[in-house]
């Protein structure tokens, strides 16, 4: 199996002002850590060290539970095997980050075999999000704020 050599000094990769730079030029948001990231996604509502304390733990030691990172929205994803998956977001991204962060979640369980997400919704945008992303989430399970999406990949 081949490893990747180490980034090259000049390549920005290895010098967090130089990708911060790259970053601001590009328009991409600053990058949050992830207590930050629970903190503002919960609104209070959960303690984040707790939260990232049992997600730590949990990812280590349930082969299927896994999470992924796109800008500043954790995607947690709980394989149901034949290609298939449940997955839970919270997000500090603003809207414009949140449709990019969406649409590198998505390919990249295209790219990884899946081929359907499903997931809890309470915010009726998050589907004009994944919308904006360019998949077509299918509605079930209406009821109140709450709904379940799925979406084929």
């Amino acid at each position: 199996m081949k490893t990747l050599s180490p980034p090259q000094e000049k390549s920005g990769f290895s010098n967090p002002e130089v990708m911060s730079q790259v970053q601001k030029e590009r328009g991409e948001p600053k990058r949050m850590e992830v207590l930050d990231i629970l903190e503002k996604s919960s609104q209070g509502q959960i303690e984040p060290q707790k939260f990232y304390d049992a997600l730590a733990y949990a990812s280590n030691n349930d082969p299927n539970l896994r999470v992924i990172r796109a800008n500043n929205s954790l995607f947690i994803i709980y394989n149901l095997g034949q290609g298939n998956a449940e997955v839970m977001m919270e997000t500090a991204d603003k809207p414009r980050a949140l449709v990019d962060s969406v649409k590198q979640f998505f390919e990249s369980m295209r790219k990884a075999g899946f081929k359907s997400v499903q997931l809890g919704v309470s915010n009726s945008e998050i589907i004009r999000v994944i919308k904006m992303g360019g998949f077509e989430p299918k509605l079930m399970g209406v009821g109140g704020q709450q709904m379940s999406a799925v979406v084929g990949l």
